[in-house]
């Protein structure tokens, strides 16, 4: 039928069968994917995203440099799909392109940073996880650059490759002194599941209390695998009666949850030496009257005013919730 429709609504109709991750041939063997090649070079933005967008779904290796080309585009969605493209692809050769566009950059020459200057970086992440093992050791390179934001995107990507050599990178990480860099480490770990454990466990007592305290909150914070694993259990139960208040702020809310009998003292001195506002939130919100009170001085010292809000997607912790 595609080859009655005249040429250019032809091209038009090829781009739509494309996305939908056909790529048919017409009159004269027309190539969908060197015609949605050809379109990443379209004056038309929108039509150079779906047209990376297809050439992803495609898994065609001749999209791969046209591909890597259009992360320079100066359109950050166009540039954020050819990104996530090249990861359905899992090219090796894509992987240096993509590690460079862990950094984010300017729209246009002379221009400053965009706030969708984040979208390629974000794009560049997930597609280097998805790549997985050509992506590993270029990665791990990644966590000591300079700019904080390509350490935290790498920290991103190699939690999606869950490939085991990262995990001792990622901890030596932990001493990483931006708080948003040393989270990035921390929700990266929680991909690993078992593999980090014993390394993690060691963590728990490194004489750094930031890394103790990262350590603690990949067992015992929102990601909460400490709960699954005994020996995690045992060191985090250890720390609490040691009073190390970097492991006790950092799993406090594995301890409300628990509703751990006589922890209230030892979490309400955590809260006043390593305490934030997630922090105070918990306690003020986790129907323990004991925390609640200390949460409240703590926002009114902190200046701070803490509301309760609880979602299906962030439920918040609840003492003794893991015994009902």
């Amino acid at each position: 039928m595609i080859a009655f429709i005249p040429r250019q609504s032809r091209r038009v109709i090829l781009v739509g069968f494309c996305a939908l991750g056909f790529t048919p041939l017409g009159h004269g063997q027309l190539d969908g994917v060197s015609l949605l090649i050809d379109h990443l070079k379209s004056p038309d933005s929108h039509v150079r995203s779906e047209a990376a967008r297809a050439l992803g779904k495609s898994k065609d290796p001749r999209a791969v440099e046209p591909l890597i080309a259009t992360l320079e585009d100066t359109d950050f969605d166009a540039a954020y799909v050819a990104a996530l493209a090249l990861g359905n692809i899992g090219d090796p050769r894509a992987v240096k392109p993509l590690i460079a566009a862990l950094k984010p950059r300017a729209s246009l020459p002379g221009q400053g940073i965009s706030p969708k200057s984040a979208w390629l970086p974000d794009g560049a992440a997930y597609a280097l996880g998805k790549i997985g093992t050509a992506a590993v050791l270029p990665l791990i390179a990644a966590l000591s650059d300079s700019d904080s934001s390509v350490r935290t995107a790498a920290a991103h990507a190699l939690g999606e490759t869950k490939d085991p050599r990262a995990i001792a990178p990622i901890l030596a990480a932990l001493r990483e002194p931006n708080d948003d860099v040393r989270n990035s480490m921390v929700e990266a770990l929680g991909f690993f599941g078992p593999l980090s454990v014993p390394p993690l466990i060691g963590a728990l007592k490194d004489q750094d209390s930031n890394v103790r305290r990262a350590a603690a909150s990949v067992f015992g914070g929102r990601l909460g695998i400490g709960s699954y694993y005994p020996d995690a259990v045992s060191a985090l139960l250890a720390a609490l009666a040691e009073r190390d208040m970097a492991v006790v702020a950092g799993a406090h809310e594995f301890f409300i949850d628990r509703g751990e009998a006589g922890s209230e003292d030892v979490l309400i001195e955590a809260l006043g030496e390593f305490g934030d506002k997630d922090m105070a939130q918990d306690f003020l919100t986790c129907r323990n009257s004991k925390l609640e009170e200390a949460a409240s001085s703590w926002g009114l010292k902190h200046d701070y005013r803490i509301q309760e809000v609880r979602t299906a997607s962030s439920p918040l912790a609840t003492w003794g919730h893991a015994h009902r």
